[in-house]
């Protein structure tokens, strides 16, 4: 007899991405500035362009993450 609810189908669950595809996502953004930022110091002599690895960091993050999840701890319901 059934009931005529599917307990088959669920939706799927939309979560944090498991740790190694974080990590790994991480480190190829690292190593990416790293190796963008040692060129170009190499080709130029300027230290500079060291600051290729934070800048790389900061557009992984926008582009392979959410960063509204980390606002809405932040955020109040009764905000106008």
């Amino acid at each position: 007899m059934q009931s005529g609810r599917s307990h088959d189908k669920q939706e799927p669950v939309i979560g944090p991405a498991p740790l190694k595809r974080r990590l790994f996502w991480f480190l190829a953004c690292f190593m990416l500035g790293l190796a963008i930022g040692l060129v170009g110091k190499h080709l130029t002599a300027d230290p500079r362009w060291l600051l290729a690895v934070p800048a790389m960091l900061a557009l992984g993050w926008l582009f392979f993450t959410n960063p509204e999840a980390c606002l809405t701890g932040c955020r109040k319901d009764d905000a106008p």
